[in-house]
């Protein structure tokens, strides 16, 4: 569930993370192969083509500023270098803008930072175009101090009617991490979190098949991983924070060859939000179709709700994750699945945080049915930001359509163990589904209902030898799981009682399933007379 924070848009403000940055101070050189001119515009990249070549690693250093980003650096007067990958960007996103008149669109931003070894997003990006090197000096200068504080990318290209088009990028930095080799099939990936919070994870992603990976970390923020790919396949790793109930993207990496283009992505005006919120849901549904998993059916009414939250983070209140995501009858979801991008549009914000691992895995879940979207415009510049929240309602199964089901569940996990089949009886079913109705309803707490489901089968004489409880929750029948219930698998254990009522829980008002069980390696007398049915 990547997550970003929303800042103002200065040209462009891309909110996510990226690399922390070194102390020493800056030693810019002059770069004696200037970029090559392209067909169209000399010196300047065409659409879709990169300026400079691509770096061979993801963090790394070795950039040669050219005379005139040497001139800027100083009239900057940075005193702590960045990433060589922010220099890059900046050189980069300086000739995009130079070409186009406009900032790049988000995806196009993305190419170019990954085309430069940078592993997530800077904080922020300022574009300034003048007729020469002067007035861009100036224009630092209009900014001030405060402004240009820390690592600071710097960025110039010529425009071929002699002007100066610059652009400063800002690292978030949040990590700082080793270099890393593009093309290994094996690399280790190390460094240090300098400014997040949240539990630490790697994710992995190789097709559409997205798994957690192993990540060693301390208290101190140092982390180790080892990163891996088949020779013919490009692999994606995404270090990420888990805060609440979101995951923030702290490094995203491929290992593979990088690319020698990227698809280029005219800005448009930014359709209505309505179209905005259609387009990121179409998007969502072809992935998930893609996947194997079931559209998700879009529920526009909770759109006010996510709207306001945006609007309440990028004041700075918005709090872990939005409140008031309800069903139709008042009742929060069963399960919520949250994701935050950003985009040109609804189905670019959706694409690139379908791009991520832990993007493409939540939003690709097949337990999910439905979904909410909400938007804010960027408060400068074509663009947007989106919020998915993607839920699962609640529909409780009556008991009698629900036993057969979970009978059936129940012996496939016994096949699985060589564990022989259990019988269901109705007496034993009477029993537990009375008690089931008092878990739910909160008149027996969670800890006592194996005592009294034990209880009233001992009073009623309905088993003897041996005999186990066990109970669960879940939202869908389909998700119980009975192979980590060792009461369902003992093969001494002939006979079962079922039991399940759904609704909210209590105190927590979260709908579930709850499901008891009792089996029994023999049955009394008592078992076999015509009991009260199980409702």
């Amino acid at each position: 569930m990547p997550r970003s924070p929303l800042t103002p848009r200065w040209g462009i403000a891309l909110a996510l993370t990226l690399t922390a940055c070194g102390a020493r101070p800056p030693q810019p050189s002059v770069d004696p192969n200037p970029p090559t001119a392209s067909a169209d515009q000399p010196g300047l990249p065409a659409a879709g083509a990169f300026l400079t070549p691509p770096r061979a690693q993801w963090g790394g250093g070795g950039w040669l500023a050219t005379p005139l980003e040497q001139r800027l650096a100083s009239a900057l007067r940075r005193s702590v270098t960045p990433p060589a990958a922010a220099d890059c960007l900046a050189r980069e996103y300086a000739a995009r803008f130079a070409v186009d008149g406009e900032d790049p669109d988000p995806a196009t931003v993305q190419h170019l930072n990954q085309h430069c070894g940078g592993w997530a997003r800077p904080a922020r990006i300022v574009a300034l175009s003048g007729s020469g090197p002067g007035p861009i000096e100036q224009g630092l200068a209009r900014l001030g101090g405060d402004a240009l504080a820390g690592a600071v990318g710097v960025g110039a290209v010529t425009r071929p009617d002699g002007g100066v088009t610059a652009a400063l990028v800002f690292p978030a930095g949040q990590v700082q991490l080793e270099p890393v080799q593009r093309t290994a099939t094996a690399a280790r990936l190390a460094g240090q979190v300098l400014r997040a919070d949240g539990a630490l994870e790697l994710w992995r992603r190789a097709g559409d098949g997205v798994s957690e990976a192993p990540l060693t970390s301390d208290a101190t923020g140092q982390f180790e991983a080892t990163l891996t790919r088949a020779a013919d396949e490009p692999v994606t790793y995404e270090l990420a924070a888990r805060q609440g109930r979101f995951r923030r993207t702290l490094a995203l990496l491929t290992l593979g060859p990088p690319a020698a283009t990227y698809p280029a992505s005219p800005r448009r005006p930014r359709p209505p939000l309505a179209a905005i919120r259609d387009d990121a849901v179409a998007a969502i549904n072809r992935q998930r179709r893609a996947a194997g998993a079931p559209p998700l059916t879009a529920l526009p009414r909770l759109a006010p709700v996510l709207d306001d939250w945006l609007a309440r983070v990028a004041a700075g209140e918005g709090g872990d994750a939005p409140s008031g995501l309800l069903d139709a009858e008042g009742r929060p979801f069963a399960q919520v699945a949250f994701a935050l991008g950003e985009g040109a549009d609804g189905r670019q914000a959706a694409e690139l945080v379908l791009g991520t691992p832990t993007g493409l895995a939540t939003l690709t879940d097949a337990t999910l049915t439905e979904v909410a979207v909400g938007a804010r415009p960027f408060d400068r510049g074509e663009g947007v930001d989106l919020v998915v929240a993607a839920v699962q309602g609640f529909t409780a199964r009556p008991p009698s359509e629900a036993r057969p089901a979970l009978l059936s569940a129940l012996n496939a996990a016994r096949a699985a163990v060589g564990a022989p089949p259990v019988q269901a009886n109705p007496a034993l079913d009477a029993v537990v589904q009375s008690v089931a109705h008092e878990a739910l309803a909160g008149t027996l707490p969670w800890q006592q209902v194996a005592d009294v489901v034990g209880a009233k089968a001992a009073e009623a004489e309905l088993v003897k030898g041996a005999f186990g409880v066990g109970g669960l929750t879940a939202v869908a029948l389909t998700d119980v799981d009975f192979s980590r219930e060792p009461a369902a698998l003992d093969p001494s254990l002939r006979h079962v009682g079922l039991g399940v009522a759904g609704g909210a829980l209590p105190g927590q008002g979260a709908p579930r399933h709850v499901v008891l069980f009792i089996t029994a390696e023999a049955l009394n007398d008592n078992a076999s007379r015509p009991a009260t049915p199980a409702p």
